[in-house]
């Protein structure tokens, strides 16, 4: 298990153009503070949520009543079935 699992952090740019909130279930590929998919969303989307798992959390969807969800893993993990 990666002592990172379950970590979450918010973006918040109250400049970007799409008045939305992104939600981003991951891993390091979407993390890495410079240059990972959160930073590059952050710059679209009004509040960018990050969390670190490799399955998908709907209770964490509709606490932050996110429109739009992103889920992204390593290959390696995709052998690992989903909870849901």
């Amino acid at each position: 298990m990666n002592h990172f699992s379950g970590s979450s952090c918010t973006i918040v740019n109250e400049d970007a153009p799409v008045r939305e909130t992104i939600l981003v279930f991951g891993d390091s590929y979407s993390y890495f503070h410079h240059a990972g998919l959160i930073n590059a969303l952050s710059g679209i989307f009004t509040i960018t949520h990050f969390y670190w798992a490799k399955d998908v959390s709907w209770e964490y969807i509709r606490e932050r009543k996110a429109r739009y969800v992103i889920w992204e893993s390593a290959e390696r993990f995709l052998i690992t079935v989903p909870n849901q």
